[in-house]
């Protein structure tokens, strides 16, 4: 069985309609963090950078996606009535994409925390 991770601020979602990866922005919770990000919730769906032009019609717009909220979420970690994105959740746009994470954005985010914990003194050897 795959071990699931969990996506935070910053992950890179692709969209079935869309040319480009696209970020996604954690806005529905401020508590949680893995390595100094965010986590992201089922409620997210704000992207900071769209997924390039929208293939829905012969004339591509550019992407303006309206994320529905995310499914295949974490099964027992919960915040309240929300749950956290996964590395193989999913969600709909509006338009008709479906949008799957591509990154979840935990290596550099650990690797940049385990960096300044080490070249700082007193923290060597301290990471998340």
């Amino acid at each position: 069985m795959k071990n699931r991770n969990y996506v935070i601020d910053g992950g890179m979602v692709k969209c079935s309609l869309g040319t480009a990866l696209g970020k996604i922005k954690a806005t529905s919770q401020q508590k949680i963090y893995i390595g100094g990000k965010l986590k992201i919730t089922d409620q997210d769906t704000q992207l900071v950078l769209p997924c390039g032009t929208c293939n829905r019609s012969s004339l591509p717009p550019p992407c303006t996606p309206r994320l529905q909220y995310w499914k295949n979420t974490s099964k027992k970690a919960t915040m309240g009535n929300k749950r956290f994105v996964m590395d193989d959740s999913y969600t709909q746009c509006s338009f008709g994409g479906i949008l799957t994470i591509q990154q979840h954005a935990q290596e550099a985010s650990v690797r940049l925390t385990r960096f300044l914990a080490g070249s700082l003194p007193g923290l060597s050897g301290m990471y998340v």
